[in-house]
């Protein structure tokens, strides 16, 4: 390769770190609710904004669509916020029940010390975050832990599945969170079950895992759907 080629190859992993930057800095005003569900995503507004090209920005919301929280809308070619009714809710929660359960439940047979210890480490950082007030930090985490124990039913294409229904169920989930009461209720109940967890894993009782995850499934759908009647 020539020294001529390197200022463009520098330049095009530039603008992808900095549209990931900007995707996760779109993500986190989306779950704290300072963009709203229906809210327009002009790119001119946004490089402004951010103070980066449109390239930037397009790249970014385009993460943004893939990832579930934005759709066509406004003026052609335009993109806005997702917007969230109960019908959302309820179908997420319908997926997530059918699907991420029978990953659980294969990972559970498969998961060994090391990944139940790496299970124990993330409660260990959501507890840090919880003690520090963190919520939007402590619901990425969420996540984190979820995804580190399906990974052991070593099946991607459900992953991907359920990291999808994660995004979109996060857009209420975080606008719930905003509240310090909400925060600090919401992130001890999800210690408490993440630790419930461990323990039926542990002891390979999957009917109570089953029944553990299906309380985690529709206690969220209730808060979303709590909130989605709120900002209606």
């Amino acid at each position: 390769m020539s020294t001529d080629s390197m200022p463009a190859v520098i330049e095009i992993g530039e603008i992808r770190n900095l549209s990931k930057t900007v995707s996760d800095k779109l993500q986190e005003l989306i779950y704290t609710g300072k963009l709203k569900p229906g809210e327009r995503l002009v790119q001119t507004e946004l490089a402004e904004r951010f103070r980066v090209s449109r390239v930037a920005i397009r790249d970014a919301l385009q993460e943004l669509r893939q990832s579930g929280l934005a759709v066509s809308g406004g003026q052609v070619g335009g993109m806005v916020v997702r917007p969230i009714t109960k019908q959302d809710v309820e179908n997420i929660a319908f997926v997530r029940s059918a699907i991420e359960i029978k990953v659980a439940l294969a990972a559970a047979r498969n998961i060994d010390e090391k990944g139940l210890r790496k299970m124990r480490l993330i409660i260990d950082k959501q507890t840090r975050l919880r003690d520090d007030k963190d919520y939007i930090g402590f619901l990425r985490v969420d996540w984190e832990f979820h995804r580190t124990f399906y990974s052991y039913a070593h099946n991607d294409l459900a992953l991907d599945i359920i990291e999808k229904l994660w995004t979109r169920a996060s857009q209420a989930r975080g606008m719930v969170l905003i509240s310090q009461d909400w925060g600090a209720l919401w992130s001890g109940q999800s210690i408490d079950g993440h630790r419930e967890m461990i323990e039926r894993i542990r002891a390979k009782d999957e009917l109570h895992l089953e029944e553990t995850l299906e309380r985690i499934i529709e206690k969220a759908k209730r808060e979303q759907l709590q909130w989605v009647e709120e900002v209606s």
